[in-house]
């Protein structure tokens, strides 16, 4: 079978386990405009390199345009959102990694955890405790098989006004990406 209909497979697999465990009560899949706008997590505020959950945010969703405000990565560092899709909803981190700001797919497939934690230069799977590189999205350490799911990036930009935003195709390539194990 061809690699990306594997890939649109995988993801329909992991999109109906997400909202199931959601439906349960035990996941974190949520559809646009219900999740909390402000929901920290316990957060441990350190100097530079230090540990930081993610909180959750809302994104602004106008056409194929998502932005989340600066300001929310600024103040915790480390911010997840979801956003609905079609085929169902992608989750996504953006973090302040040594003063630039990175965005990726927020997804530990065989897991299936969502939320992640910024630890100096790693991301913390907050589910199996696998750890990846913040720098490059792919696995270091923790469970051999949730390391062959290196978290894509995703192509944003930073406005004048204090947005972060990127398009929707950039968002649900780099999630399906992040679904395929290897890439990128």
């Amino acid at each position: 079978m061809n690699k990306k209909i594997m890939g649109i497979i995988g993801f329909i697999v992991m999109l109906s386990a997400a909202l199931t465990l959601a439906a349960c009560g035990n996941g974190t899949a949520s559809a646009q405009g219900t999740a909390p706008t402000s929901k920290t997590t316990t957060q441990v505020t350190a100097a530079k390199g230090g540990t930081y959950a993610a909180t959750t945010v809302t994104p602004t969703v106008n056409g194929d345009i998502v932005s989340i405000p600066a300001a929310a990565v600024n103040t915790s560092k480390n911010v997840e959102f979801n956003v609905k899709f079609d085929q169902g909803t992608a989750s996504y981190m953006v973090y302040e990694l040594n003063g630039a700001l990175q965005m990726r797919a927020s997804i530990c497939v065989p897991c299936q955890g969502r939320s992640f934690t910024l630890k100096g230069n790693n991301l913390i799977c907050n589910t199996c405790g696998t750890v990846f590189s913040a720098q490059t999205g792919k696995g270091i350490s923790g469970s051999p098989a949730c390391q062959n799911y290196p978290k894509a990036a995703v192509n944003f930009t930073t406005g004048a006004d204090g947005s972060i935003t990127a398009n929707k195709a950039d968002l649900l390539k780099a999630f399906t990406d992040t679904l395929t194990p290897g890439t990128p």
